[in-house]
């Protein structure tokens, strides 16, 4: 998508994303491209990944760091989870893209061996309370740091999920986050007012 971006407007992908997303919405505490001294001074926390899946973390910040940059488009952006929900409620009301491109997001796509949704073309579906509306939004996984955004439409309620402990190498931590937001996703989409 960067490239294609990139290739169509004549701008760079950051220069895009500024322009047409972050300052629009007063996304101030969105940040890409960081440098070390930077994240020091942002307050980052430190990131961990379990190299040996014998559950002993490791400290992997600056490589976490280095990973994210050189991912570009991928993963070189952080942010807050206010502004994460912001950026998301301006989505689902319509301020980021037309109606007919998150309609779009939302075309389910069987899972390989399921006969239920699983994603869409920009939104990954879950079905956490029997009988509801499905509930959507996107995972995201770094080498130390694992994401959930998750969006209920029966009760109108956005959560953001950000661990600094990555779960893309297969162990014990791999299932412990996986378990932990599946428990927090199926909480919220059963909560009652």
């Amino acid at each position: 998508m960067q490239v294609i971006l990139e290739n169509i407007s004549g701008n760079s992908y950051w220069q895009l994303l500024d322009e047409q997303i972050l300052e629009p919405l007063q996304l101030t505490h969105t940040f890409h491209g960081l440098n070390e001294q930077q994240t020091l001074s942002l307050g980052f926390p430190n990131f961990y990944f379990d190299r040996y899946a014998n559950e002993q973390l490791e400290n992997n910040t600056k490589w976490n760091s280095a990973l994210a940059n050189a991912s570009d488009a991928y993963g070189a952006l952080a942010a807050t989870a206010s502004d994460v929900i912001t950026f998301h409620e301006a989505l689902i009301n319509g301020e980021v893209t037309s109606e007919s491109s998150f309609e779009e997001m939302q075309n389910w796509v069987e899972g390989v061996n399921s006969t239920e949704p699983e994603y869409g073309e920009g939104f990954e579906y879950w079905q956490f309370k029997e009988g509801s509306t499905p509930q959507f939004g996107h995972e995201g996984d770094g080498i130390g740091c694992s994401t959930q955004f998750f969006y209920v439409p029966d009760n109108k309620t956005y959560m953001y999920i950000n661990i600094n402990v990555g779960r893309q190498m297969y162990g014990p931590y791999l299932f412990k986050i996986t378990d932990m937001k599946r428990d927090l996703c199926r909480y919220v989409a059963n909560w009652q007012d």
